[in-house]
């Protein structure tokens, strides 16, 4: 097996480590603003990751922005965020064939979105609770132009129990 059980739990499922296990990877969106711990271990741990802010606000708020992070086989990092991450809302997950700079580049652009009002807001989707209100609401088209290039996205269900899976099977 090789990712930890919660994330072996999610690629059994859907029977990806069997038809492309040298397709995909596993990477995680992380609020780094929910628990200052995350951004130690982020910066303190060797692993692939990129901040999700554009260089002004990752200058000035490097601790508390999203990061996304590829998710490796017995690294330090992985093990210690599967060990805590459940049922706490610390971030999401994808599963996807791209690089890590792609998915960046997707996923940056929504970390600030404009409103009807005229007025910039963040939009805090790497939150499950959050994207738990938000991806009901998408149309077909809303939910592919949010998930990119990421064949799937999960987080914690409303209890920190299970996986909440998108798209829905």
């Amino acid at each position: 097996m090789p990712y930890p059980k919660p994330l072996n739990d999610v690629i059994y499922r859907f029977e990806l480590y069997e038809k492309n296990s040298n397709t995909f990877k596993v990477y995680t969106i992380l609020d780094t603003a929910i628990n200052e711990l995350i951004y130690k271990k982020l910066i303190d741990t060797p692993i692939q990751k990129q901040c999700l802010f554009n260089s002004t606000l990752e200058y000035y708020m490097p601790e508390v922005a999203p990061y996304i992070v590829l998710l490796e086989v017995d690294n330090i990092f992985s093990n210690w965020l599967l060990d805590n991450c459940r049922g706490n809302n610390w971030g999401i997950f994808l599963i996807s064939k791209s690089d890590i700079k792609t998915l960046a580049e997707h996923y940056s652009n929504m970390t600030i979105v404009s409103h009807e009002d005229g007025n910039e807001y963040f939009f805090r989707y790497y939150d499950p609770r959050v994207l738990r209100l938000y991806l009901p609401t998408c149309t077909n088209n809303e939910f592919k132009q949010f998930k990119g290039p990421s064949d799937y996205i999960f987080f914690d269900d409303k209890d920190g129990l299970d996986w909440e899976i998108w798209p829905r099977n």
